[in-house]
């Protein structure tokens, strides 16, 4: 099976995992796949469904995937070539990062996104509690093997019957509940000091979001909804905090080596995919 890997390099990517989260993904689907945090899209991509919803958080993101499914490719890519940033320049990079900030027209700010996110440390986006982007000058841009990445993205997406929403987690799963649907989560990990997960997008995930995300989910339960969570059972020895909540449910330890990706490379993880079926 060959995987497409998205051009955005995005933290907690499923693109490596895809193989054995299909062992365990319904075979068929009456409904839609639900990928209620999208991300990267490593998901939706590499996976055979009729109907798609693609849902996340961060608007720019959504913007970007919907200009993707209406534009032709070359006036597409004339589009992000405005916004290119060049390796060796700080000064473009700041100023572009500050105009993104300050955009009101997502349209636009999705293809600055798409230059940041490709320009910034590590590839890897990052926002502030204001939910401005904030990540530092990486030294690289937008390459040959980003527009290729992005060429294969381009043209599964158009062969693909895919809903894109822009939607906090709580309304999406309100407005899709249906036995008929399948959800599928990959949200951002519990992180407190004694079980630290590092990554850009935790900075507006809080307590109060993951006592909602279960609470979600029993509400799927309760209606007869199948949904498969990505998580982590426990790092360095420690279990995850919310371990309680989803120990009643099935629990599937997934095969993902950690050591390959961490900046850290002393963090044994073990990565779980908990599913009410």
């Amino acid at each position: 099976m060959q995987i497409l890997q998205s051009p955005l390099n995005y933290t907690g990517s499923k693109a490596n995992l895809i193989e054995q989260l299909q062992e365990h993904f319904p075979e068929h689907i009456n409904g839609k796949f639900i990928d209620v945090f999208a991300g990267g899209g490593s998901v939706v991509l590499n996976t055979s469904y009729e109907r798609y919803v693609a849902n996340d958080i961060i608007p720019w993101l959504i913007d970007f995937y919907k200009l993707i499914q209406i534009m032709d490719w070359d006036d597409l890519l004339d589009k992000i070539n405005q916004y290119k940033i060049s390796k060796d320049s700080p000064e473009e990079y700041a100023n572009l990062r500050n105009l993104f900030n300050n955009n009101q027209n997502h349209v636009e700010a999705s293809l600055m996104f798409f230059s940041l996110v490709s320009s910034c440390t590590n590839n890897l986006m990052r926002f502030n509690n204001s939910f401005k982007f904030n990540q530092t000058f990486g030294k690289r841009s937008i390459n040959d093997n980003t527009i290729k990445r992005l060429k294969a993205y381009f043209d599964l997406i158009k062969t693909k019957d895919i809903q894109f929403e822009n939607k906090t987690f709580e309304l999406l799963i309100e407005e899709k509940i249906n036995p008929d649907n399948f959800f599928y989560l990959d949200p951002p990990y519990t992180s407190t000091k004694e079980f630290k997960i590092e990554a850009g997008y935790n900075s507006y995930w809080s307590k109060q979001h993951e006592d909602n995300l279960w609470n979600c989910l029993k509400i799927l339960n309760d209606n007869n909804c199948k949904f498969a969570v990505s998580n982590i059972l426990e790092k360095n020895g420690v279990k995850n905090p919310s371990y309680d909540k989803f120990k009643k449910w099935n629990l599937i330890e997934l095969n993902y080596d950690y050591e390959k990706v961490a900046r850290n490379k002393n963090s044994n993880i073990i990565e779980i995919l908990i599913k009410n079926y």
